[in-house]
């Protein structure tokens, strides 16, 4: 996010510059179009990461169970060799346990 001040008004003026999520799975690695190619290169570097650092993690722990959590899991997974399991809500649900448990 970057941010600029405007100090003569006193304001902080904010511009948000997101990435959006890829709107459809890449089909091939090496995109034809920069709309398939960043989207390829999100998916599949993505999923290069991942999978990367999770047989780092395998060498020190064997058989570690793998959750995929977040907004762009779903789109992610499909393309990985290492996940188990895609859990979009963990965040969400963890609140929820925190909140029964405090009210309680």
């Amino acid at each position: 996010m970057a941010a600029a001040a405007d100090h003569k008004r006193g304001k902080t003026i904010v511009k948000r510059n997101t990435v959006a999520r890829p709107s459809e799975e890449p089909q091939e690695a090496i995109g034809r179009s920069t709309r398939a190619a960043i989207n390829s290169g999100f998916i599949f570097g993505f999923a290069g990461l991942i999978d990367g650092i999770v047989r780092r993690i395998e060498a020190e722990l064997p058989n570690p169970r793998v959750l995929a959590t977040g907004g762009y899991a779903s789109a992610v997974v499909p393309f990985t060799e290492t996940i188990d399991e895609v859990y979009d809500l963990l965040t969400l649900t963890g609140l929820r346990l925190i909140h029964e448990r405090n009210s309680s």
